[in-house]
């Protein structure tokens, strides 16, 4: 609550422009607006695992014009603005090269508030992993899609998200020339299914996921 209030009181100093936060909802304007989880990975940040970031989203509508996720951990700063590129502390940063799922490492998380939808994460799971390197789950999502976009990851898949977790990753990765994707017959703003990273590799596991689910 104290860093999005935080964030909240330095970023509505920009007038006209509305806010829908994690913890205090949604206010203002309704088609350009501040998208913010002012700490993505609590369970982490709670616990002393030092894995969690603040992620900011201007968004219009359903579409991310600039995106932030700050790493306070390592001091890593990623950002993206629509049309110009994505850097990570100053330096420009580009999706992984890697064109096959043989040896490539995928993060994913775990649907441990929708546990309703841990069959079908299994089924996924079963069809895709003999064909990587590994999956790493970080428990921050932000990271996750920050990491996907610098290349450090090659892709990353998860069931249910909310709009804060992925708004400013989705540009990020897109803008560091990368592909998003959501799941056959969903809308990725719904229902938080997502898949991204570099172009083939999240193609290719789209194509698993699909055939996973049966779709």
């Amino acid at each position: 609550m104290a860093v999005e209030q935080t964030i909240r009181e330095i970023l509505l100093s920009a007038k006209g422009i509305g806010w829908h936060g994690e913890e205090t909802g949604e206010s203002g304007n309704s088609q350009e607006y501040w998208l913010v989880d002012p700490i993505d990975g609590t369970a982490n940040f709670i616990r002393g695992v030092p894995i969690y970031a603040i992620s900011i989203a201007l968004m219009e509508r359903n579409i991310p014009k600039l995106g932030v996720i700050y790493f306070p951990e390592r001091e890593e700063l990623f950002y993206a603005e629509i049309g110009k590129g994505a850097y990570m502390n100053g330096r420009p940063i580009k999706v992984s090269g890697r064109t096959k799922l043989e040896g490539s490492i995928i993060a994913t998380g775990f649907p441990f508030r929708k546990k309703y939808l841990f069959d079908s994460y299994t089924r996924v799971f079963t069809t895709l992993y003999p064909y990587i390197g590994d999956l790493r789950r970080m428990g921050a999502a932000a990271i996750d899609l920050a990491y996907s976009a610098a290349g450090i990851f090659d892709g990353f898949f998860e069931f249910g998200l909310s709009s804060w977790d992925i708004a400013a990753g989705i540009l990020l990765v897109k803008e560091a020339g990368g592909s998003v994707y959501t799941f056959a017959g969903s809308d990725i703003w719904d229902t938080g299914n997502i898949i991204a990273g570099s172009p083939i590799i999240s193609s290719d596991i789209k194509h698993m996921i699909d055939m996973a689910l049966g779709d």
